[in-house]
């Protein structure tokens, strides 16, 4: 369940993140501003494709069937202990 949860997370943000980079014009400017506006985009990107991964794997978790319990066998009891 976690997995879902931060899959989803992961495609909201970098959703946003890749959308406000666009909406915006996409990279402008110079400089170092030029530099955080492209590791911001590379952040998105990562954001994004890890929320897929995450989401992919935690659909996978939901959807498997619970594992069964393995019984302990019991050993024999030795006469001498009793």
């Amino acid at each position: 369940m976690r997995n879902l949860l931060s899959g989803i997370v992961g495609i909201v943000f970098g959703t946003f993140m890749l959308l406000g980079s666009l909406l915006r014009g996409g990279l402008q400017g110079g400089g170092a501003y030029l530099a955080g506006q492209v590791m911001g985009l590379v952040f998105g990107i990562v954001f994004l494709v890890a929320g897929v991964f995450y989401l992919v794997k935690g659909i996978k978790e939901v959807k498997r069937p619970p594992e069964r319990e393995l019984r302990r066998k019991r050993r024999p009891l030795d006469e001498d202990e009793n």
